[in-house]
Parts: structure tokens; C-alpha cells; sequence
């Protein structure tokens, strides 16, 4: 798979089905005919399937690809470094919270992952872990002179079953900031 078939393929994300070429133009900035082609091969490589939805052609991604995770990681990491670049305080907090092992996956949410996040924000995190994560919440908030506010889950799926419009929120706004496979798994897959 060569860059132009990455990048074609990293703009199924979030959203993975009945994506048209149109869309896809957009957010890998090719023309129509680079992007045509690299979807011929992607289909080749079994990564995405061809649908026609009455006279418009769409493609949607195989989740189960390995060249879809990779697709994933790819757009996920540079959604990060855009992201690091613009926030870098609020970066650093998140890095060094997120070293703790206990913790499988860290998801920023709410305003900073939205982009409209004000001086008075919280930075909110998604974490799945059973670990106690507060004291060390409370210590970064202190060090960093922001308030941490991790909310702890055990499972992404749990919370696809209990708020479906925050999970799709998370889904379409949230950064991972660790975890990319396992969030791929859960949600993709």
C-alpha cells in the first residue's frame, strides 16, 4: 500500500460506511481520479467494498483489514500531533497521565476534543482501567494548574449500551491517547 492508498483509507474515519468519492476528495486533498484509483487497489487488497446506493457509488471499509487498523493508527496519530502541537500543556498532562499501566485505553472528550475548549475547561478523559486514577488525577490537576477529570469505564462496549449518543460523540471528536488498537477493536471491529 502505497501513501495516497493510506491516506484515502485514513479518511473512512470515524465514520467507516457509504463514503463517497466526493468525501473522501475532501479529506485526503486528491483529485477525483488519485482517489478513484487508490480505490480500486484498496478494493483489491480487500480493505474497502463498492456499493451503489441508488445512482451514487459508495465504498465502506473492511473493519476486519489489517490495512483498516493501519488506516486507523495513521489518521488517529496525526489527529494527535495536530492536536499536541495547539494544546501543548494540555498535552503534556495527558502524556504523563496516560503512562500509568493500569490504564488499557485514555480518550480526551468533551471541549478540548472539540475544539472550543475555554481557559476555565476541564480535560476530560475516558479511561478504561479498574484502577484508582483520582489521586493521580488530583496530583496533575494540582501540577499542571487544570482540572483533570478522568471518567473511568471497564469497557468502551458498555458504554455503546448504556449513552449511545456520548459513545458516538467519543467516537467522532474523541483523540486516543492510549490504546489505539484496543479502541479499534471495540469499536471497529
Amino acid at each position: 500500500m502505497n501513501e495516497a492508498e493510506l491516506r484515502v483509507l485514513a479518511g473512512f474515519f470515524p465514520a467507516t460506511k457509504n463514503i463517497t468519492i466526493k468525501e473522501l476528495e475532501q479529506k485526503s486533498d486528491y483529485s477525483y481520479e488519485r482517489v478513484y484509483s487508490s480505490l480500486k487497489k484498496l478494493k483489491e487488497y480487500g480493505a474497502v467494498m463498492r456499493k451503489k446506493v441508488g445512482k451514487i457509488l459508495t465504498f465502506s471499509l473492511v473493519p476486519e483489514s489489517d490495512l483498516a487498523l493501519l488506516a486507523f493508527f495513521y489518521h488517529s496519530i496525526k489527529r494527535r500531533s495536530e492536536f499536541a502541537k495547539s494544546n501543548r500543556t494540555v498535552w503534556k498532562l495527558l502524556k504523563e497521565f496516560s503512562v500509568n499501566d493500569d490504564i488499557k485505553c485514555v480518550i480526551l472528550f468533551g471541549s478540548y476534543a472539540k475544539g472550543n475548549a475555554s481557559g476555565k475547561s476541564d480535560v476530560d478523559v475516558l479511561c478504561v482501567t479498574d484502577a484508582d486514577i483520582e489521586t493521580i488525577a488530583r496530583s496533575l490537576s494540582h501540577k499542571y494548574g487544570m482540572h483533570l477529570n478522568p471518567v473511568r469505564v471497564r469497557s468502551i462496549k458498555d458504554i455503546e449500551i448504556d449513552n449511545r449518543a456520548f459513545y458516538e460523540d467519543m467516537v467522532e471528536y474523541g483523540y486516543v491517547i492510549k490504546g489505539l488498537e484496543y479502541f479499534y477493536e471495540q469499536v471497529y471491529r
